[in-house]
C-alpha cells in the first residue's frame, strides 16, 4: 500500500543481516549493519539512512509489536532531530512503554505522541473504534480489527493509511511546513 500512495520505503528489522533484492535482471544481496541490540540499530538506521535524506522528507514510521520499543528509544535518544522529522507514527499492537523513557524526556515525547500516534492493537471490537489499553503507551489506542497480534498491521493498514493522509495536512507544530517528500519506514 504504501507504494501505491507513492511514498518511498525503509524497511528496519534488527533480526536479520542481510536481504535478496531484484536489480535489473539479477538478485543481489545486500548486507545490514548488524549491531548488538535493537536500541543500536535503531539508531544506526536513523542516523546512516533516515537523517540523510533530504530535509523535505516527511516520515511516516509503522511499527509492529517490539518495533515500538525501537522507535520510543529513538524518540528518547534524538527526540529533536527525530521528532521535527517524523510526522506520524502508527505503532502496531506496540509493547513499548512510557516507563522506558529517560524522565529528563519523558513530557516531550508524552506530548509528540499525544499528538503524532495512534497504536493499533488487537482487539475484538470493530476496526478504527477507540479501545483502553492495559500498557502506559502514551497515545491513542484503536482497535486493529482483529485478535490476532500477527495480523494487527495487515488488518488495520487501510486505517494506517487514511491517517498518514491526515497528519499530512495538519498544521502541526511538530511539522514544518516545509516538507513535501514521504517516507514510510517499517519496524518489525
Amino acid at each position: 500500500m504504501a507504494k501505491g500512495e507513492n511514498y518511498g520505503i525503509i524497511v528496519a528489522n534488527p533480526d536479520i543481516e542481510a536481504v535478496e533484492a531484484e536489480e535489473g535482471n539479477r538478485d543481489k544481496s545486500f548486507d545490514i549493519l548488524k549491531r548488538a541490540t535493537f536500541r543500536h540499530h535503531i539508531l544506526d538506521v536513523w542516523d546512516h539512512l533516515i537523517d540523510q535524506l533530504p530535509a523535505n522528507c516527511r516520515i511516516f514510521v509503522i511499527c509492529h509489536s517490539y518495533g515500538g520499543t525501537s522507535v520510543l528509544h529513538l524518540l528518547d535518544q534524538r527526540f529533536h532531530r527525530a521528532s521535527s522529522r517524523i510526522a506520524a507514527i502508527a505503532f502496531s499492537d506496540s509493547v513499548h512503554q512510557i516507563a522506558d523513557l529517560k524522565e529528563e524526556n519523558r513530557s516531550q515525547i508524552l506530548e509528540f505522541l499525544e499528538h503524532n500516534a495512534i497504536n493499533w492493537m488487537s482487539s475484538e471490537e470493530m476496526r478504527n473504534v477507540d479501545v483502553e489499553s492495559s500498557l502506559s503507551i502514551g497515545c491513542p489506542c484503536r482497535s486493529a480489527g482483529t485478535t490476532d497480534h500477527m495480523f494487527t498491521t495487515q488488518s488495520a493498514h487501510g486505517c494506517i493509511f487514511q491517517y498518514f493522509r491526515k497528519m499530512e495536512t495538519i498544521n502541526d507544530p511538530w511539522i514544518s511546513q516545509q516538507l513535501v517528500t514521504s517516507i514510510a519506514i517499517g519496524l518489525a
